[in-house]
Formats: structure tokens, C-alpha cells, sequence
């Protein structure tokens, strides 16, 4: 049954149950889906998911225990841009290199993890060289003093700066060996591995 307007090209989705491919038996079939739901039950969704789009042929539906929008509507408050709100007690910084920018979200920590956003924006410039503006302009941006409502001033602790991009990489560590006194590291997404291990010296010179 169609439901949208036709435009010359028509999509069908069949799922295993339908096929007579030996791996698509009834009891392969289930033995996957088993194993995908004990891994659900582990906190790992992505065998269900490929069992939805690849053996069902539908796509997946997520259910998230995050709020919806007009519950986040109502948690929202009004404090200015840079400035820590009441309940702000640390300041963390996380900085996203890309290779014509970088990108800054500066955030703020309470108890209960409660957190507020600071500020985020982008610096554009070449960030695989290390002598370029936007490390430059990153430091305002993590050694400046951040007002907050009680009238103190409130400094970024940590700074966690992505290094996972390979043409990036020698300036982030060039930055963060520079600054590591001041709680700027360099970090890599993996999933699985260390959460921490002790930076290797560079076997390459620097000017």
C-alpha cells in the first residue's frame, strides 16, 4: 500500500521471515534476536538494531529516558552568555578540532551533575599549525575569569581537547604539552581501552 505520492521510483521492505535462505531459518532467526536482546539487557543496543534494519527490514525506534521538549522548555533558565549561573561550581571546557575550525563549549558543574552551558562557538582558522590565530584565541577563551552570579570569579579547571584527527594532531599535543600544568589534556573517542595513561614524549622537534 503506498504512502506517499509516486515520483517514478517505488521502495519495498521484506523481512527474513520471507526469505528461504538458510540463514534466515526460523531458528537462526530467533537464536539472533536472543542474542541481541541479552546484549540490550547489557546496555548494548546495536545487535537489536541490526537484527531490526537487516533481518526485519524496519527501522529502528529509539526510546530514550530523556525528556521531551517542553519538559526542557520548562527546566531552561536566563543567565547571560560567559557569566556562571547559582548552582555553578566548576568549570570544564571541551574543545572539538576540526580542520578549518576549532569548537568550544565551555560548561559549568553543580551537585547532582547538574550542569549549565556557558558558552559555545567556533574559531575558524587552520588548526593543524600550531602557530596559527586559533590557538591563540583558544586561550582566552580557558585562561580568562568567568563571572558568576555571587559576584566571584569562577577559572576553567580542566580542558579536555579532541586529537583524533590525524592532519591535527601534532598541534593539539604541541598545545596541551605547553599547558598541561593548567588541566589541558588531549583526548581520543575509543570504546574500549584505558581512560587514562601518562603521555609519551615526542620524538619530534619543535621550533
Amino acid at each position: 500500500m503506498a504512502t506517499a505520492q509516486f515520483t517514478g521510483l517505488a521502495g519495498f521492505y521484506i523481512s527474513d521471515l520471507m526469505s528461504s535462505s538458510p540463514g534466515a531459518a526460523l531458528p537462526r532467526l530467533l537464536e539472533k534476536y536472543l542474542e541481541a536482546k541479552h546484549r540490550e539487557a547489557q546496555g548494548d543496543i546495536r545487535g537489536l538494531i541490526e537484527f531490526w534494519n537487516n533481518q526485519l527490514g524496519l527501522a529502528f525506534k529509539y526510546k530514550s529516558p530523556a525528556p521531551d521538549i517542553e519538559e526542557l522548555e520548562a527546566r531552561a533558565e536566563d543567565y547571560p552568555e560567559l557569566t556562571v549561573p547559582w548552582g555553578g561550581l566548576r568549570l570544564a571546557c571541551g574543545v572539538d578540532v576540526q580542520g578549518n575550525r576549532i569548537a568550544i563549549s565551555v560548561i559549568a558543574w553543580g551537585r547532582g551533575e547538574e550542569s549549565w552551558r556557558i558558552y559555545w562557538g567556533e574559531i575558524f582558522g587552520n588548526p593543524s599549525d600550531h602557530d596559527d590565530p586559533v590557538w591563540t584565541e583558544l586561550e582566552s577563551f580557558l585562561f580568562r575569569p568567568y563571572r558568576h552570579a555571587n559576584g566571584a570569579e569562577l577559572f576553567i579547571e580542566a580542558t579536555s581537547i579532541d586529537a583524533g584527527d590525524g592532519n591535527t594532531s601534532d598541534a593539539v599535543y604541541w598545545f596541551c604539552r605547553k599547558h598541561r600544568m593548567r588541566g589541558v589534556m588531549a583526548i581520543r573517542g575509543v570504546e574500549t581501552g584505558e581512560i587514562f595513561r601518562v603521555p609519551r614524549r615526542s620524538i619530534r622537534a619543535r621550533a
